[in-house]
This record gives C-alpha cells, sequence and structure tokens, in this order.
C-alpha cells in the first residue's frame, strides 16, 4: 500500500465524509495511482514524501513497479531455483517395472497403481494411507518369488544387503498392522510419517521385484514354488 500515515488520512476524511469507512479510505488511496484528482488531493494533504516510503502517484510510478525493480536479481547474481522433494518411490523404478509387462505373465497393473498411489499420498502426508498401501505392496508381490507371505521372501531372498532391506520392511509390518487393526480408543493416536519405512529399502524392494521378473523362468505360475528356483 501507499505509504500516506494517520495525518494525510484525517485530512483525506472531511473530503469523503464523516462516514467514511475504513475500507473506503483504504480504496481511495490504492486507486489515487491512477486518479489525477484524488492525486492532487493526497499530495495537498500529505506534506513531504515519508524517507524510505514507496512512491507516491506524483511520482508516476506505481508500487508494482518498485516491487518488481526490488525482487529483480542483481546483475551478476545467481538465482537459487529451489528443488522438489523426491518421490517416496524412485519413478523411474515404477515406470521400469511398467514396461517390464511386456515379458512378464504377471498382471503387474494393480502392483504398478499401488507404488503410484503410495508416492501420492506420501507427497499430501497421508500418514494412514501410506501405511495401508505400503503393507498391501509387502502383501502382493511373495508369489514373485515363488512364497505366500513377505516374510518368507525376507527369509530366504537375496544376499545379505538385500535381506537387511527386505527384514527393515517386514519389521514395518507392525506399524502397518496398527494402522489397519488397532480400533478407536480414549488416546491419541501415535502414527506420523515419520513412522514409515525410509525411502532406500523401498526403492530396493522396487529393484528386487524388477530383477526377479526379468529372471527366465520366473513368470507365469500362479502357485508359489521352490525358492531355490529363483536366482539372483
Amino acid at each position: 500500500m501507499i505509504a500516506y500515515g494517520r495525518k494525510t488520512i484525517r485530512k483525506l476524511a472531511p473530503r469523503l465524509g464523516a462516514e467514511a469507512s475504513a475500507a473506503e479510505l483504504v480504496d481511495v488511496l490504492n486507486n489515487s495511482l491512477n486518479n489525477p484528482v484524488l492525486s492532487s488531493i493526497l499530495d495537498s494533504a500529505s506534506g513531504p514524501p515519508i524517507p524510505g516510503s514507496l512512491p507516491r502517484p506524483s511520482d508516476h510510478r506505481t508500487a508494482g513497479s518498485v516491487t518488481a525493480d526490488a525482487t529483480k536479481p542483481k546483475a551478476g547474481t545467481s538465482v537459487k531455483h529451489s528443488t522438489p522433494p523426491s518421490s517416496y518411490v524412485d519413478t523411474g523404478l515404477i515406470e521400469e517395472l511398467a514396461r517390464v509387462q511386456d515379458s512378464a505373465q504377471w498382471n503387474l497393473e494393480k502392483l504398478v497403481k499401488l507404488l503410484r498411489e503410495l508416492n501420492d499420498n506420501h507427497q499430501r502426508s497421508n500418514q494412514y494411507s501410506c501405511h495401508a498401501l505400503l503393507r498391501t505392496v509387502l502383501n502382493h508381490i511373495p508369489p514373485i518369488f515363488g512364497q505366500e507371505k513377505f516374510s518368507q521372501v525376507a527369509a530366504t531372498h537375496g544376499g545379505q544387503t538385500d535381506k537387511r532391506h527386505l527384514r527393515a520392511l517386514d519389521t514395518f509390518r507392525a506399524a502397518a498392522d496398527d494402522v489397519l487393526h488397532r480400533t478407536i480408543r480414549k488416546n491419541r493416536d501415535l502414527i506420523e510419517m515419520d513412522d514409515l519405512p525410509p525411502r532406500t529399502p523401498v526403492n530396493a524392494l522396487v529393484r528386487i521385484v524388477i530383477d526377479a521378473l526379468e529372471v527366465k523362468g520366473n513368470v507365469g505360475n500362479d502357485d508359489p514354488v521352490d525358492s531355490r528356483t529363483v536366482t539372483e
């Protein structure tokens, strides 16, 4: 807003009438930029400009132009752009998983959608949805590894590093079960976004799934098979 003080407003008020509201005074001050009559009234009422204040209408500039000049970066200075936060599940991995559908006999449509919905809800900080969706993913994939339960996948599949990631996700199931199965109570619920596993084991799981789907012979069997037939 233009820098006119209380004295200016008091002098201007009689010209508008004793009943002029504060909103009307503000409108007058704002509209004076393009109204030569109001500009002359304000100039005569306000006296000399206040040091450091925004320009008045007699300066023939708008407050918007001053704001633009003030925010314009100086020559030789770099402009910093904020980097959007990374998605919870790597979007490149999700797209790679979707492409595997062409060679896999498993229907991956539901899995891909679950992962995309997980990212969407994570961006919105929907902690209950995130817990439920990740738990659903863990329940959904064991047949790819010839198993019925994710705990079996975590115990039997992969090398030492992969096992650590899978066991971390298997441990997370307790928090997810809390979200899904705990009934209402008088105390505040304690589940938060921070209770989700880090991105690393989740992305490692998607990578492991893609690798398993690309292994020859590990497609098209709806029944669990001996995990020893699945090689890395």
